[in-house]
C-alpha cells in the first residue's frame, strides 16, 4: 500500500479546505479510492486541506484518471501530489492533457506499491 497526500499549493485555508472536500466527495462517488482530510497543522481551527489516500496494487491511474476528471471542473486548480519518494505539482494543465499529466505524474505508484 501506498499513501499520498494531495494538496492545493498557493490557495487561501478556507478555500483549500473546500476544494479537498469535494475532491474527496468525487472521488468517493466515481471512484473505488477512499481517503480522508487532514490538517497540514495540528494548532489550526481549520477542518484540514489535505486529502490522504492509500493505494492499492494498480490503482494509481485510476486515482490519476480520477482527479484529472475532476481538474476539468476546475481548471484554476493546483494540485501538489506528495508521496515519500517525492511530490509533483499539477498546475496550468490543459483539460484534456490533466489525465495524461496525472497518470505520467503517478505511473511509478503503480510499480512500487507492495
Amino acid at each position: 500500500m501506498k499513501e499520498i497526500h494531495l494538496t492545493f499549493p498557493n490557495m487561501p485555508q478556507n478555500k483549500a479546505n473546500q476544494l479537498a472536500q469535494e475532491l474527496l466527495g468525487y472521488l468517493n462517488t466515481n471512484t473505488t479510492e477512499k481517503g480522508s482530510i487532514t490538517k497540514e497543522k495540528d494548532n489550526t481551527q481549520d477542518f484540514g486541506a489535505t486529502l490522504v489516500l492509500v493505494l492499492g496494487t494498480g490503482s494509481a491511474i485510476a486515482l490519476a484518471r480520477g482527479i484529472a476528471d475532476w481538474m476539468r471542473k476546475k481548471p484554476e486548480t493546483a494540485i501538489t501530489v506528495k508521496t515519500k519518494d517525492g511530490e509533483v505539482v499539477v498546475q496550468n494543465v490543459r483539460s484534456g492533457n490533466a489525465r495524461e499529466v496525472l497518470e505520467t505524474a503517478l505511473k511509478g505508484l503503480n510499480e512500487n506499491v507492495n
